[in-house]
């Protein structure tokens, strides 16, 4: 019964008070998108660091665009990995990549994860504890990312086109969700996904 994947009571409160990793692992916090963390926020916020994370070109029907910075939602996750037990800041952005950095100093934590174009959607981390990381993009597909390699390695992909017919176009800019081993994606193909993922 779908109803019971996401208890009502989970609203506002974090995805890591219900899974194994703790922080901000996908878009607005939780399945419910409900939540945007904790404070409390200085009366006066400093920036601590900052990055450049630089432009590339990507097609918008036949021309090609100067896109700059991180995507739609911008929103990165912030996590303690599994494997290193580090805090870490994870996002894709418009250099064609999901970047991983300190989030204390901004400094590099991985390499990054590059993908074939531009990702405009957030990141998903899994929740229950495997050192996954899950990204959409502008190049057609749909990414699952293993963390627990020397460097991010895709262990999965799904295509915009493993289904017809389709509509609009073939970009993945949803935040996925991962709940009691299926993944939720929608993508503008026209298309929602629900992946059993074993």
């Amino acid at each position: 019964d779908p109803r019971q994947w996401v208890d009502p009571r989970s609203s506002q409160r974090p995805w890591s008070d219900l899974g194994a990793v703790e922080g901000l692992l996908t878009f607005r916090g939780n399945p419910t998108r409900s939540w945007y963390g904790k404070g409390p926020v200085p009366d006066k916020p400093a920036v601590q660091w900052s990055v450049d994370i630089g432009c590339s070109q990507s097609a918008v029907g036949r021309e090609s665009k100067v896109w700059c910075g991180t995507g739609w939602t911008g929103q990165p996750a912030v996590f303690r990995s599994p494997v290193t037990n580090q805090w870490t800041l994870a996002f894709g952005a418009y250099n064609r990549a999901v970047n991983f950095l300190d989030p204390a100093t901004g400094a590099t934590a991985m390499s990054p994860f590059l993908t074939g174009d531009i990702i405009k959607g957030s990141v998903t981390v899994d929740p229950d504890g495997y050192p996954l990381l899950y990204t959409g993009s502008r190049d057609n597909f749909f990414h699952v990312v293993a963390l627990d390699q020397e460097q991010p390695t895709e262990l999965w992909n799904l295509s915009a086109y493993a289904v017809q017919p389709t509509l609009w176009n073939n970009d993945w800019d949803g935040s996925a969700l991962v709940i009691d081993d299926y993944l939720f994606e929608g993508g503008e193909n026209g298309r929602f996904f629900v992946v059993k993922l074993n």
